[in-house]
């Protein structure tokens, strides 16, 4: 799993990937152990989900931290969208992208761009 924030490269190291009650859970930590982001796919199969927490029908939702240590480290996406783009629900892999833009509680906005992952197991 890949993308950029705010312009960076960033990949993650490891990952765990789980469906649960129909939703697709993805946690990933980069090399250093302190980053890690979060994607929560309210669905299971190929399409576009968008990212918006005021929804009345809440489609995906996703969060980065840059520290364990500190609250404002945590930003929480309040637009963008994840999109699947292959669901293998016999040999449990999913493949898609993602894009979003989170804020910190000072209001410090991230900006996650050219999220993908590819052929990921899901447990």
């Amino acid at each position: 799993m890949m993308c950029k924030i705010d312009g960076v490269a960033w990949t993650s190291s490891t990952r765990l990937t789980t469906m649960q009650a129909g939703s697709f859970l993805i946690n990933a930590t980069n090399s250093h152990g302190f980053e890690t982001l979060n994607i929560i796919v309210s669905g299971i199969t190929k399409g576009t989900y968008t990212i918006d927490p005021l929804s009345a029908q809440i489609q995906a939702s996703a969060s980065y931290s840059n520290s364990m240590l500190f609250p404002d480290s945590i930003y929480t996406a309040f637009s963008g969208t994840v999109t699947l783009t292959s669901v293998d629900l016999s040999n449990k892999k999913i493949s898609g992208s993602f894009s979003f833009d989170a804020k910190n509680l000072s209001m410090k906005v991230k900006k996650i761009t050219e999220g993908v992952f590819t052929g990921i197991q899901y447990q």
